[in-house]
This record gives structure tokens, C-alpha cells and sequence, in this order.
């Protein structure tokens, strides 16, 4: 039986391409063309497939309204056109619609790089933090929860003019 060959005896192009089509993120490079005032997707990895639901070359004609949430896509414009400005790193967090109707939530870095030609060119990353972003909904609801909770047992408390206490085991006082 062969031995598959590790990643590391692949040549480079091979490699990258085996690592771009595996990682569970969108690796991508935005370009906008200085001359035309236009951006398009230069390149986008097959991790667009689980990420949005949608081929790579999908992106060859796409604009950013075809996938970032509507509520979403003046902020990631503006923030890319102060990235292009500034040529500092960018990074955001926005919503996505995939092509099946579900919204997620993502998380975008990427580094710009100016051209000869005055273009910018952004490598990034966009990964899906919609379960962060679920679990961070759920603990704040928690916390308000309580704090609510904490509130209606002090003013019923008032009410019934009663009060409560601790006791400390390692002291042995009630505070």
C-alpha cells in the first residue's frame, strides 16, 4: 500500500493550494483598481463554499451588497475605504446572507498593500463567528436576567420590610 505524501514534500504551488482549500476560513485578495474607481475579488479559496454556499467564481462579477447583510454594507464599505486611505490593517465584523437564506455572522482581517499602479490589494481572511456570536447574545441575556432578578428581590424585600445575610463559614460572622 502507497503512503500518502506529507504536505511538506508537495512543490509550493501545490502546497498553497492544498492549505487554501482546507482551511475553515475564506482566504481571499480584494483589489481596488485606482484608474476605474472598481474593486473586484482577485482571488477567493474554496472555503467560500461552507462559509457562503457559493463557488469561487461566483466572485469573479459579485459586489459586496450580493452577500453583506443590508444592514451591514455601508459600515464594511466605509471601513474599507479608510483602510484604502490610511493602507492600515483592516478588520470588521458583519453578517452575511448565504445564497440558501441563512444569515452568520463573520469576522474579516485582511492587509492592505499598495500597487505600483496606485491599486490597493487586501489579503485576508474571513472566518464565521456566528456561534461566538450566539453565545455571546445568551450570556448577556443571562446577565440581564439576573440583574433583574437581583432587583425584584431587593424591592420585595423593601416591601416586606425583611432583609437577608450571609454567613461566613472561615470567619464564622454574618454579614
Amino acid at each position: 500500500m502507497l503512503k500518502p505524501e506529507p504536505a511538506s514534500a508537495l512543490p509550493d504551488h501545490a502546497r498553497l493550494q492544498n492549505l487554501a482549500a482546507n482551511v475553515p476560513a475564506m482566504l481571499y485578495e480584494y483589489q481596488w483598481q485606482a484608474a476605474t474607481n472598481v474593486t473586484t475579488f482577485s482571488y477567493v479559496s474554496p472555503g467560500c463554499r461552507d462559509l457562503l454556499g457559493i463557488e469561487p467564481d461566483f466572485f469573479q462579477h459579485a459586489q459586496l451588497a450580493d452577500w453583506i447583510h443590508a444592514d451591514d454594507l455601508s459600515g464594511v464599505k466605509e471601513s474599507i475605504a479608510l483602510s484604502a486611505k490610511t493602507l492600515q490593517p483592516w478588520e470588521r465584523e458583519w453578517r452575511i446572507v448565504r445564497r440558501d437564506g441563512e444569515t452568520r455572522w463573520v469576522k474579516s482581517t485582511a492587509r492592505p498593500q499598495q500597487q505600483p499602479n496606485g491599486d490597493i490589494l487586501w489579503s485576508g481572511l474571513i472566518v464565521d463567528i456566528t456561534t461566538a456570536k450566539q453565545e455571546d447574545a445568551a450570556r448577556r441575556d443571562v446577565e440581564a436576567a439576573l440583574r433583574q432578578s437581583q432587583a425584584t428581590l431587593v424591592a420585595i424585600q423593601k416591601l416586606a420590610h425583611i432583609g437577608s445575610w450571609e454567613f461566613d463559614a472561615t470567619t464564622q460572622t454574618v454579614n
